[in-house]
């Protein structure tokens, strides 16, 4: 078993999973539940059912981050973008649209609308023990298995907290805004998280 795995899985997750309500949670759009252990620093469950908003899950953010994955997998896709229409024929750009936002509490769009292309550059899949980093400017978006569990570490790069997110043309974009978590939506997350761990052997 990986060293530092069992190390934040026992002094940092498991404490918290098994006390859940000393700590204050909130629900993220884009499908997580999670937890600050400092500043720059969040605990993160994953599950499906707390995905609001499915058609904005392409982003880059206000800060550069790494992300070390507790139990579960998650598969990081990170796109390449192109304003000219691409030529050919199956070039794999897909058509986008872009906007500016601010992100958190009272955050909102700062631009029109603008018309984009997106390229898969790379898919990559990460399991418990792995670590992995990005960018804030690199347009990624993240696929999970529910109860995953990772812990980021985030370094601000745009102190006016503003990012830009991705959806396909004629979709709309819709916040993913962070509100805080009810206790059932808690106990789902905690829950498929400790199952998470079960099966991959970790309790």
């Amino acid at each position: 078993m990986n060293a530092a795995l069992d190390l934040i899985r026992n002094k940092i997750v498991l404490p918290i999973l098994t006390a859940p309500f000393q700590h204050k949670w909130q629900v993220q759009g884009l499908g997580m539940l999670r937890t600050y252990l400092d500043p720059n620093t969040r605990l993160h469950i994953w599950h499906s059912k707390l995905n609001y908003c499915e058609d904005s899950g392409w982003h880059t953010h206000p800060w550069d981050f790494s992300s070390f994955v507790v139990a579960g997998k998650i598969t990081n896709s990170r796109f390449l973008k192109r304003e000219d229409t691409p030529s050919g024929v199956a070039t794999g750009w897909q058509p986008f649209t872009e906007q500016h936002i601010i992100c958190g509490p009272g955050g909102c769009a700062m631009s029109e609308p603008k018309s984009v292309y997106l390229f898969e550059n790379s898919r990559e899949a990460y399991t418990a023990g792995n670590t992995y980093s990005q960018r804030a400017d690199e347009i990624h978006t993240t696929g999970t298995m529910d109860g995953s569990i990772t812990i980021i570490t985030r370094k601000t790069v745009n102190e006016d907290g503003s990012a830009n997110v991705y959806f396909p043309r004629g979709s709309e974009w819709s916040s993913a805004e962070a509100r805080e978590a009810t206790e059932d939506e808690i106990m789902l997350g905690v829950n498929v998280a400790l199952k998470r761990l079960s099966a991959e052997g970790q309790l």
